[in-house]
């Protein structure tokens, strides 16, 4: 109706056209219409019809189909392609529905399918029904010829019974089977074996598919439900039926879900349920039924065997694999091991194949003896076989075996064999006990003692055995515990043990008190030990408990006893008590109760210090600010005397290697017992822990402290860093735990791949950090660092100078750049430039104190901080002279530090590293430009890269640095410019005062003749007045003179003196040398057999070869010493031989400090290389001396006293003596200086005779020094009291004694500036004679002598002081008579035909005087020979009858033309007439200041003194720069002094006799009046006073004061002084000389 309401249809109309047809499934209807309009219509207003909107309904038109359903299945599909093609069809496929029982059509076109639809078809004359198929529809439409519908036919399902019981048992399970096809339109029904489907009405009521899937669906619903099932079918045997019903009923457990169904008749129990449920029970059951079956058969036929194996053996072969395998092959056989063999049950096949199995896998073992220490053995027999294998083999594949006196070892395999074999030596031991007193084994404690002990460890099975034979007891078994019994008997033992021990008394005046005084308490320890007195000591026997016990005490009484070392080193002190020593002892110890022994003073010392004494001298030493001394040592630790020392060791203690096992074998072995026993109690130690014990033996030591250190991971140094500080501290606390003083501390760790340099920074560092956290809290008082290996004492050394400073005491030569010739201390003054070396180019200290240093030698070689390399930008280190030298010297890791750093830089850029093997901290790779000739930023880069350089090496604390001439090769840079730059950059830095860097190095290449060249050129125009090798010639022109005294040669030997070292160069055999030590030149195996080596080893014999093999076998440093053999020395040192020359140097000079550390006097060295090193004569003998001047400059007061370098080869004697006198003192004559032509020159050589000292054995001193007496031989008392309070009574009487008996006293005298060597000698004869002691001190130009010594012996020493000082007087006055008179007259000789010599000043004065006194002849010196002098004109005569020709020079005639004649005499008065000119001018000038009445004036008319006075003018007028030099003045005198003054002048040795307040010298008066006083014009017995007009040089002049001795300087800094001092500079009243020369005494007045 709907369809026609839109279509607006009558209802007879819509009955023909249109069909409609409903399909309830899909909610819809398919209405059909005659025409495509019709259908176009209805779609397009059906959704516009009211209805269609409310009833929210779509449409479509359905689409054409290809499609047409068969109602008919099973025609052949090609028939009904032939039958559709013959109608013009064309069918693609055929699609049969079997169950529905009808084909799907698909044809190629829809107009195929509306074709086809027009005329019914037939096919074997039966008509097909065809329709149209929709696949969208999922149906055909069949319009009115839709088929009937009828119900399907009921369905019998076949079922087993038993699920049939099940269900019926289950309604649960029913009723679900029934709900799922109720669901269908299906009931169930259940029959004895099948269950019948019916369907219901109401399937009528359903779709036509669902009607024709009922079948299929209900069938397939009931075969799913049931396959959820199944049924298990058993057959058990009949005659066990039974027994299966009740295993299966037992099997099952869940009764709820699975049924057992049992069929007797037929045999069968089934067994119902779900599939997981019987799936689970299904193998259980048919196990259990078979299991029944088997067990039914095997009862009647197994058997019992045994197999023959014991029991241990087969409990190896029965591993858990082997008895898995058995079980598996035969799962019903019995193994049962209770008995002593074990036995198999089961099957005969079973047990023979299981019996054979078990000796294939024992012949598969392995099998051998171990041999183990019998003690053991014994041990083990006594033990019970298989408990000992499941004890001692636990966790291993083996058993152990025990057959007679054999003990076998059964294993698995050979590595299981070696490795339980490994196992049992190492938990089994026996420990021998060593029986120090047999007798104790005698007694009834020890043998308790064993009883317990067995006892008590045997308790759950035997684990020890003690046994004791032949005085020896063995403890064996288990190790713990065997070693655990062994401490304990070894305890017992040693304390039971009688032993004898001495307590040494030190000193020796504490054995006397002891003796008499404390004998009573000595007395009362007789019941415990016996106690004797020794020569040394107190010796006390008894058991080890005992004398330990009461040795304690002993030493606490010894300590007890106060004790003091009085020492008294005063002149004179040892005779006071020589006197007086029958009585001083017995008086002191009456007054005081004290024993007072005097000792000899080598024992004064032995009390306070004995290690102190016994130390070697070590390498380093500083103190730090904390007090505590810093040592380092190249040592034997096991003989080094310190309270402490650290071991380096491993966690279990066992000392068995290295340092370890020294100090094991010199302590003994109670030290590894005393190890053993902390490991046993406490456990291994970990890394970085440490412990103590105690030393003996032949230790000097008091404790060891056993330090692990870490092994060094490179991954992870941190860790181990961290460790190794941490143990270093804990052994420092440990050592002052223990109250330990001093301590020694080797390399730890080193042996642990810790890298040197690392190991030995942290162990200082640890150090510094301790001493300063604990400062004044420290109770160590030395810290030494010891080890026995160069290597590592260089590196501690350098690390210590870097931690702690470098201001310690030194006694090994740092090797060095460059060995400069060493001049000696009295040849170079505090402000001249210091001489130095050929290697040397120029040397200059800034004002800042920075020294430059421009060197030849090898920069690879540089001892500074820091070295500079210059680098190219990638880093490669072997590009480069100068980097590849550095890179092969400092070895790889250098180029790796470099790379871990960066692996480019740029132009500029300062790469820093360490400096790896190099003898410097850092190394500073500057990457520099390439010059570029002045257009770019070269030269800036190039003097930034130098500051930078400078500034980082100060920032980091650097105290030295060395540059290349880093440009002037490769890169282009001139070298004027390089030095320019570098040296602008070094003055720059050192104006800013540096804290560190104080020296700056240029190292050049001394093969680079050029570079050297302009270097000193711009060196010498930059520093002109600087030291370098320019310099060379000048100093030694100027008598500068070499570290050695002067050569004195013969034909075969040259000698010269270092000191009092005697050096020589001789030629002959040096195996016939007899010095202390002879060298030995040889290869690094110390076998070399040919040249000067082959010769020592040859006279030396086997044994000496033999020694050589053994100690080259062993770690050393390139030297050894050995016996003599045949050789008449004390030692061989055997040295390898360098040819390098640097290396020969750093040998002699190894060589040399070895013989100082031995204490050897002399030594004989061969050229070393000159043979077949083919290293040229010359350059040995310079490297060879150089290290002898380096050793002996080092160490003045060493042991070796002789140097022999002994030349096989007679034309290299040459080379060494030329090297020797390069190194000498100069020996340059007059001849050879520069003379001075001219009046000047006259002048100035007259100058600098009274200037200078008029004697080579008289040298004036100048400046201020204090030559310290003697030191006085010391008399030491060794006092003994019961308290320090009687020690110090005892003391001050002894000091009462010496005060009373003691004098000391003073003598001034200026003549003590003069006193020469010689005196001085003098001075030390009378010391040691008299046993006094004589200071000489010379301050502010005043000369003192001090004496100190018995009272008696003071008084002589003073007369016999004042007859030297008389002596030197009278001979410096001749001397300068001398002096004076040879610049007027000079006496000279010569031989017939030659020129004229002059005589010395002496022999000139003697002759002069001679013809004075008018003697025909006189006798003297000359060249050391008697020669007579004829008078006045000659000849000289020697004792050989040669004659000389004699001739006197008047040099100067100059005098006054007022003066008479002076004929042969050398002093004349003459008075002048009163009334004379020159009578009446000095008349005026006197009574021009003084009224008083001349009654004579006479003219002093003395020739030398009046030469002096003009020369001495002469020089003044040129030195001051004007004549205004001379002035008249006025002198009082008195009668006693006229005729000295008249003859030798104005002397100012009496200055001082009236006053000295404006100085200590001559006072001349501008006013006579002033003169004319009393005071110096004394009268005499007719009252007439005396007085002087002298003619005085009184030049430039100051004030002076009375403490002057001469005048001041001008001006600070320079060397010209004042010629005089006055009263007052602008009306000077008085002039005061300090020079003799200076004044003339040219007028005696004689007034009243």
């Amino acid at each position: 109706m709907l369809v026609e309401n839109i279509m607006k249809r009558a209802e007879s109309e819509t009955s023909e056209g249109i069909t409609v047809e409903m399909i309830p499934a899909l909610k819809s209807a398919v209405v059909s219409f005659k025409t495509a309009k019709e259908c176009s219509e209805f779609v397009l207003l059906g959704p516009q019809n009211r209805t269609f909107k409310s009833k929210s309904l779509t449409v479509r038109a359905l689409d054409q189909t290809k499609q047409l359903l068969l109602e008919e299945s099973g025609l052949d599909e090609e028939l009904l392609r032939l039958l559709f093609e013959k109608e013009g069809a064309e069918l693609d496929q055929a699609e049969v529905q079997v169950q529905k029982q009808r084909t799907v059509l698909t044809f190629t076109r829809e107009t195929d399918v509306l074709r086809l639809l027009q005329k019914p078809l037939q096919l074997r004359k039966k008509t097909l029904k065809l329709y149209p198929f929709y696949q969208s529809l999922g149906r055909a439409l069949y319009g009115a010829d839709k088929p009937p519908v009828k119900l399907p036919a009921p369905l019998l399902q076949s079922t087993d019974p038993a699920l049939i019981r099940f269900f019926s048992k289950r309604p649960s399970v029913l009723q679900s089977l029934r709900s799922q096809l109720k669901t269908h339109w299906c009931q169930a029904e259940l029959n004895q074996d099948c269950v019948s489907l019916s369907p219901e009405p109401e399937l009528l009521h359903q779709e036509e598919e669902v009607l024709g899937d009922w079948t299929e669906t209900v069938r397939s619903i009931l075969s799913q439900f049931t396959s959820q099932f199944e049924v298990c079918k058993l057959s058990p045997p009949p005659d066990l039926w039974r027994e299966s019903l009740e295993n299966v009923s037992a099997l099952i457990t869940n009764r709820d879900q699975v049924l057992m169904v049992p069929d007797e008749t037929n045999g069968v129990v089934k067994v119902v349920g779900l599939k997981s449920d019987v799936g689970k029970l299904k193998e259980p059951l048919c196990e259990s039924i078979n299991s029944l079956i088997k067990r039914a058969r095997r009862e009647k036929t197994q058997v019992i065997e045994e197999i023959k194996v014991s029991r241990s053996i087969f409990s190896l072969i029965y591993d858990d694999v082997f008895q898995i395998e058995l079980l598996r092959n035969y799962p019903e056989i019995n193994i049962d091991t209770q008995g002593a063999f074990p036995k198999v049950t089961g099957l005969k096949e079973e047990t023979a194949a299981i019996n054979a199995k078990v000796f294939e896998k024992k012949s598969e073992l392995t099998k051998n003896g171990v041999d183990l220490d019998r003690h053991v053995l014994e041990f083990l027999k006594g033990g019970d076989q298989e408990q000992l294998t499941n004890v001692l083999l636990t966790g291993k594949k083996a058993v152990l075996e025990i057959s007679g006196n054999r003990i076998t070892l059964w294993a698995c395999s050979e590595k299981d064999f070696k490795d339980a074999e490994a196992h049992l030596k190492s938990v089994l031991v026996s420990k021998q006990v060593e029986v120090e007193d047999s007798n104790v084994l005698q007694t009834i404690e020890w043998q308790s003692l064993v009883d317990e002990m067995e006892n008590q460890e045997n308790k759950a099975m035997k684990k020890v055995e003690i046994q004791t034979e032949n005085d020896q007891v063995v403890v064996s078994g288990f190790k713990d515990i065997a070693t655990k019994v062994s401490l304990e008997l070894d305890y017992f033992l040693k304390q039971n043990a009688r032993i004898q021990v001495s307590v040494a008394v030190d000193p020796i005046a504490k054995l006397e008190y002891l003796k008499r005084f404390s004998k009573p308490t000595l007395d009362a320890l007789k019941d415990k030990v016996q106690v004797t007195f020794t020569n040394n000591g107190l010796s006390l026997s008894g058991a080890r408990a005992n004398v330990d016990e009461n040795k304690r005490l002993v030493k606490e009484m010894v300590d007890s006893v106060a004790f003091e070392s009085h020492t008294i080193a005063k002149h004179g002190a040892r005779k006071i008590f020589d006197d007086k020593d029958e009585n001083y002892q017995s008086i002191i110890e009456t007054k005081t109760g004290c024993l007072v022994k005097i000792v000899d003073a080598a024992d004064a010392t032995r009390d306070v210090s004995v290690a102190a004494s016994l130390l070697p001298k070590p390498d380093y030493q500083i103190k730090t600010p904390s007090g505590v001394e810093i040592l380092v040592s190249n040592a034997d630790m096991c003989s080094y005397p310190v309270e402490a020392i650290v071991n380096p060791t491993v966690d279990d203690l066992q000392m068995t290697q290295g340092l370890s096992a020294a100090l094991v074998k010199a302590a003994g072995h109670q030290l590894q017992v005393e190890c053993d026993k902390i490991t046993l109690n406490h456990g291994n130690l970990k890394a970085g822990e440490c412990v103590v014990t105690g030393a003996g033996g032949s230790l000097r030591c008091k404790k060891i402290i056993h330090a692990v250190g870490p092994s060094y991971d490179k991954q992870n140094p941190t860790k181990a860093q961290g460790q190794l500080k941490r143990v270093v501290k804990k052994c420092l606390e440990l050592a002052e735990g223990h109250r330990c003083e001093s301590v020694a501390i080797p390399a730890i760790s080193r042996n642990r791949n810790f890298p040197l340099k690392e190991c030995v920074k942290i162990i200082v560092r640890a150090v510094k950090e301790h001493c300063e956290d604990r400062y004044d809290d420290c109770l160590l008082k030395s810290v030494h660092f010891v080890n026995n290996d160069d290597a590592a004492v260089r590196a501690t050394e350098d690390r210590v100078r870097q931690e702690f400073g470098n201001k310690g005491v030194s006694s090994r030569i740092p090797p060095a750049l460059v060995l400069p010739k060493l001049a000696s201390a009295a040849s170079v003054s505090a402000s001249a430039p210091v001489t130095i070396g050929t290697n040397c180019v120029g040397k200059e200290l800034t004002k800042e104190g920075v020294e430059i240093c421009i060197l030849k030698g090898n920069l690879e070689r540089a001892t500074t901080d820091v070295i500079v390399n210059t680098a190219s930008s990638d880093l490669n280190l072997s590009v480069g002279a100068v980097s590849c030298a550095i890179l092969n010297a400092a070895g790889p890791a250098l180029q790796a530090m470099v790379q871990d750093t960066q692996s480019q830089a740029a132009v500029g850029d300062v790469v820093i590293t360490e400096g790896a093997n190099l003898n410097c901290q850092q190394v500073f790779h500057a990457v520099a430009p390439h010059y570029d000739k002045g257009q770019g930023t070269a030269q800036k880069q190039l003097s930034d890269l130098f500051r930078d350089c400078l500034s980082t090496a100060e920032s980091k604390g650097m105290t030295s640095i060395s540059f290349s001439a880093m440009g002037t090769g490769n890169l282009g840079f001139p070298k004027d410019l390089v030095f320019s730059l570098l040296m602008e950059k070094v003055l720059e830095i050192s104006s800013k005062k540096p804290k560190s860097l104080k020296k700056v190095q240029v190292v050049l290449f001394p093969g680079d003749a050029d570079t050297i060249r302009v270097f000193s050129d711009e060196f010498q125009k930059k520093f002109p007045k600087a030291g370098g090798s320019s310099s060379t010639a000048a100093a030694a022109s100027s008598g500068v003179s070499g570290p050695f005294s002067k050569v004195v040669s013969t034909s075969s030997t040259h000698e010269a003196k270092m000191g009092g070292v005697s050096v020589q160069v001789v030629t002959g055999d040096i195996t016939k040398e007899v010095t202390d030590v002879i060298v030995n030149s040889t290869n690094e195996n110390f076998s070399l057999k040919s040249g000067v080596s082959k010769a020592i080893l040859d006279a030396a014999g086997a044994a000496v070869e033999n020694e050589c093999a053994t100690l080259g076998a062993q770690a050393n440093s390139g030297l050894i010493l050995t016996q003599p053999g045949n050789l008449k020395c004390k030692k061989i040192l055997h040295l390898v031989g360098k040819t390098d020359l640097t290396k020969i140097t750093a040998s002699v000079r190894d060589a040399l400090l070895t013989c100082i550390k031995h204490s050897l006097s002399s030594v004989s060295f061969p050229a070393i290389g000159t043979g077949q090193g083919n290293v040229r004569a010359k350059g040995v003998a310079d490297a060879m001396l150089d290290a002898v001047i380096d050793v002996l400059s080092k160490n003045p007061n060493s042991s070796l006293k002789s140097v022999r370098f002994v030349i096989f080869q007679t034309q290299m004697l040459k080379d060494f003596h030329d090297s020797l006198l390069q190194r000498s003192a100069s020996d340059t004559s007059p001849k050879d200086k520069p003379k001075e032509s001219g009046i000047i020159g006259t002048i100035t050589s007259r100058i600098k005779s009274f200037f200078g000292p008029s004697s080579p054995e008289k040298t004036q001193t100048t400046g201020d020094f204090v030559r310290e007496a003697l030191k006085p031989t010391p008399v030491c008392f060794h006092i003994c009291g019961e308290s320090p309070t009687t020690i110090n009574s005892a003391k001050q009487r002894i000091d009462s004694i010496l005060s009373k008996s003691l004098s000391d006293t003073c003598l001034k005298d200026e003549i003590i500036l003069s006193l020469s060597q010689e005196d001085y000698k003098r001075l030390e004869d009378i010391q040691r004679k008299m046993e006094v002691g004589i200071r000489v001190e010379v301050k502010n130009e005043e000369g003192r002598i001090y004496i100190e010594g018995l009272a008696k012996d003071v008084s002589v020493v003073i007369t016999q002081i004042h007859e030297l000082l008389k002596t030197t007087r009278l001979e410096e006055d001749l001397n300068q008579k001398a002096e004076l008179l040879s610049a007027v007259v000079e006496w000279q000789y010569a031989a017939p035909g030659q020129d004229f010599k002059t005589f010395d000043p002496k022999t000139n004065y003697e002759l002069e005087k001679a013809l004075e006194k008018n003697q025909k002849d006189v006798k003297v010196k000359l060249n050391g020979q008697d020669v007579t002098v004829k008078l006045p004109r000659g000849p000289a005569t020697c004792k050989n009858g040669q004659s000389l020709n004699i001739q006197r020079i008047n040099k100067m005639s100059d005098l006054p033309e007022s003066w008479d004649s002076m004929d042969t005499s050398s002093t004349k008065v003459i008075t002048l007439a009163p009334g004379s000119t020159e009578y009446t001018t000095v008349e005026q000038l006197f009574k021009a200041s003084c009224n008083r009445n001349v009654t004579k004036i006479e003219r002093i008319q003395n020739p030398v003194l009046w030469q002096s006075l003009q020369i001495k003018k002469r020089a003044m007028d040129q030195k001051n720069g004007h004549s205004n030099n001379e002035r008249r003045l006025f002198h009082g005198t008195s009668d006693d002094t006229v005729a000295f003054i008249n003859e030798h002048g104005f002397n100012r040795s009496y200055a001082g006799k009236n006053a000295t307040a404006f100085g200590k010298g001559t006072y001349f008066a501008v006013n006579a009046q002033y003169s004319s006083s009393d005071t110096y014009s004394r009268p005499n017995a007719n009252g007439e006073k005396l007085m002087y007009l002298c003619s005085v040089l009184t030049g430039d002049f100051t004030v002076g004061n009375s403490a002057m001795i001469e005048p001041p300087l001008k001006q600070s800094g320079s060397i010209e002084k004042y010629d005089s001092v006055v009263d007052n500079t602008t009306r000077p009243s008085m002039f005061i000389i300090f020079h003799d020369s200076q004044a003339y005494p040219e007028y005696l007045i004689t007034f009243t």
